[in-house]
């Protein structure tokens, strides 16, 4: 059995969350499930103004 892993990054490449599905799974049906993995320690309640993705499929 195959995995795939869905994950998401600072811009240094710092890891904030992932998701690890089968091999069969599209990275675009895991979206929400990535962005609800991330959790940052914050003092105050701010949320990030811009997301950024790369198209690595053409879905």
């Amino acid at each position: 059995m195959t995995s795939r892993v869905h994950l998401a990054c600072v811009g240094l490449g710092r890891p904030l969350a992932l998701v690890v599905t089968d091999g069969n799974t599209n990275d675009c049906t895991q979206l929400t499930a990535v962005m609800e993995a991330i959790r940052v320690p914050r003092l105050w309640p701010v949320r990030p103004a811009h997301v950024i993705g790369d198209k690595g499929y053409s879905s």
